[in-house]
């Protein structure tokens, strides 16, 4: 069997956990080839007409742009002919409704999480959360496709000022639907000590319980574990009539039951524990050392050195990456050789749902 990458936000990394998970229960053998989960950081994100239609109102072609970067309270878009900063306000009310329900900001269920906040300019801060992630940061270390510093008391601190607002400000905006009679699942089951594989509800009720109420976070983790399910608009549609009896797409969504320290226990995440961070083994600042990645990628490139790297060193067959095309519009692509990594270097910012290709790949 191939061993895959996985690049992806908390919600795409908490749904590919949760496959993994219950591989056996809901025979999803192919889930157990990815062996490699780089998770970014998120503060939220927005669908593509959104980002498309910010730029655009601002006079800006989506094909001349190069590289989108959100850094505090600023987009700074660099562009074929120049640089244009615009205010993030102008963005923000597009969040979509499900990553305001969002309560993970460093993607705390990956084997390395990746992000901009905690590290200087044009550097990378890297949690390095299992074994697995470890033994890959240090090789590239030492190996020379990665420069690593220590994080400052002062870093360390921004990255968990930064994290806990946003999970507080989310939790907040969850007890205030609970207060109005909403149900929230993945808030309540979070503490839970078994993972469920059993529901008795089937699409219809995934559809009334997590896509209409909008907490559906278009990670395709339903799409994922049930072959009659497409995800279409970043929402789940049935292709053909549900089979009786089946639950496995409200078993699979993260958004129906999300036991957070079961999914750390089973892929042994661990050893410090910080709160609004999750488990670490290391905190570190990153950066790729080659000048076509720093100009390329984001934040110093780090992530799409370290998939390099695996790809190169034979620690992986093939990453599963979100690209863009010309119009920046988002979409999942399996990338086999290092010299295709770069083409999907830099964040993208719409949402996208990669998980349904992991089953749709015929090779696994």
């Amino acid at each position: 069997m191939s061993r895959l990458g996985f690049v992806g936000t908390p919600c795409q990394i908490q749904g590919l956990r949760k496959l993994q998970a219950l591989a056996d229960n809901l025979e999803l053998g192919w889930a157990k080839n990815v062996g490699l989960a780089i998770g970014l950081f998120c503060m939220g994100n927005w669908s593509y007409p959104c980002i498309k239609g910010y730029l655009e109102k601002h006079g800006i072609e989506l094909e001349k742009v190069n590289r989108a970067t959100i850094s505090g309270y600023e987009v700074e878009i660099s562009l074929s002919n120049g640089r244009v900063v615009l205010p993030l306000t102008g963005l923000r009310k597009y969040v979509r409704l499900a990553c305001k329900l969002c309560l993970d900001f460093t993607s705390e269920l990956a084997d390395v999480s990746v992000g901009s906040i905690g590290s200087p300019r044009g550097w990378s801060t890297v949690i390095v959360r299992s074994a697995h992630g470890e033994e890959l940061v240090s090789k590239a270390e030492a190996a020379g496709v990665i420069e690593v510093r220590e994080v400052n008391e002062a870093q360390l601190k921004k990255l968990e000022e930064t994290a806990r607002k946003k999970i507080e400000r989310n939790t907040r905006r969850i007890l205030g639907r609970i207060r109005q009679g909403m149900k929230i699942p993945h808030y309540s089951t979070k503490e839970l000590q078994s993972l469920p594989i059993v529901s008795g509800k089937d699409f219809k009720e995934l559809w009334d319980e997590i896509v209409v109420t909008g907490l559906c976070d278009a990670c395709g983790a339903c799409s994922a574990a049930c072959e009659h399910i497409e995800m279409r608009n970043g929402l789940p549609r049935l292709r053909k009539r549900c089979p009786t009896g089946c639950d496995r797409c409200y078993i699979a969504c993260t958004r129906t039951a999300l036991p957070v320290e079961v999914l750390e226990r089973s892929f042994n995440l661990g050893g410090t524990h910080a709160p609004y961070i999750g488990r670490y083994r290391r905190i570190l600042a990153a950066r790729a050392t080659s000048e076509e990645l720093h100009a390329r990628a984001q934040d110093g490139g780090a992530v799409t050195a370290l998939i390099k790297f695996s790809l190169t060193a034979g620690i992986i067959d093939e990453a599963l990456l979100t690209c863009r095309n010309e119009e920046w519009e988002p979409f999942a692509v399996f990338v086999g050789g290092a010299s295709e990594v770069s083409r999907c270097a830099g964040s993208v910012y719409a949402a996208s749902s990669p998980l349904p290709l992991l089953r749709t790949q015929s090779s696994y």
